[in-house]
């Protein structure tokens, strides 16, 4: 369960993206003064997460493709040091007006080969979604953990959730509130119960991000019964690059827990 919610991590960063860059389209010229630092949100091409493990309400509504690589050390439950996963896919454009997409990903792991085989599961993903301008707020549905191809670990059972996502501005200063319920992967870590029984029940997840200037945000996530804490940061405001930073189970809320663990991630999107 906790490596599905890692994994998971990777797509949520790359929705992310579309978080502060969505409100308005601007293409950055090289010879701009603000290549590579503005407070201007609207010239920033990549987005600071404003989720750490909660699924986002952010789909894309336009044509996109991204990948995302993360670690994770002294991961629980496992014996290697660190691991690792890899997410990519590609965002389908519905209906462009209606600001209406859909998200359709490929997560990978391990990636580390001396656990078991690098890439040995895949899982596929897939969330369809809306932006309302008038609100400021994306919703989508979907489902994660769809298997692909497994190793000795198992077939994951499917996940559904459905989140929302408020961006506020206030002051030129900008926060972003998400929330929603998902069932089996993002059931409380409490409940022990087998998959199948898990897959019936569901559980709030959320996170909250504030952003001191455009290119940096600090963040708070809670899902799964997990609180992580952690930061985002776009080091060139022209390049759709995006690093995270963070602490996973800062409170060590998981059976047999003792070290909290560090985890980071990095993800790219092209826009077509």
């Amino acid at each position: 369960m906790v490596r599905q919610i890692l994994g998971w991590a990777l797509m949520c960063l790359c929705a992310a993206f579309f978080a502060l860059p969505m409100m308005t389209t601007m293409t950055v010229a090289e010879e701009d003064s603000d290549y590579f630092f503005t407070l201007d949100p609207n010239k920033v091409q990549a987005s600071p997460t404003f989720s750490l493990a909660a699924p986002s309400g952010l789909t894309p509504y336009q044509k996109i493709a991204f990948v995302g690589i993360g670690g994770v050390k002294d991961m629980p439950g496992r014996s290697v040091g660190v691991d690792g996963a890899m997410s990519t896919g590609v965002g389908i454009e519905v209906s462009k007006e209606d600001k209406i997409g859909v998200l359709v990903g490929l997560d990978l792991g391990s990636i580390n080969p001396s656990d078991g085989g690098a890439f040995d599961r895949g899982d596929a993903s897939l969330a369809l979604g809306k932006y309302f301008d008038d609100y400021n707020v994306g919703v989508s549905i979907g489902v994660k953990n769809i298997t692909l191809w497994h190793g000795s670990a198992g077939r994951n059972t499917p996940s559904f959730y459905i989140a929302a996502t408020k961006v506020v501005v206030v002051d030129k200063f900008i926060t972003i509130v998400n929330a929603g319920f998902g069932n089996n992967a993002f059931r409380t870590i409490y409940d022990t119960a087998p998959r199948s029984d898990r897959a019936k029940r569901a559980s709030g997840f959320g996170s909250v991000a504030f952003y001191p200037v455009p290119q940096l945000s600090v963040v708070a996530d809670y899902t799964a019964g997990i609180t992580s804490l952690g930061f985002g940061a776009v080091p060139v405001a022209a390049w759709p690059v995006s690093l995270t930073w963070g602490l996973y189970d800062v409170t060590k809320e998981i059976q047999g827990h003792d070290k909290i663990s560090w985890i980071a991630s990095m993800a790219y999107v092209h826009t077509f």
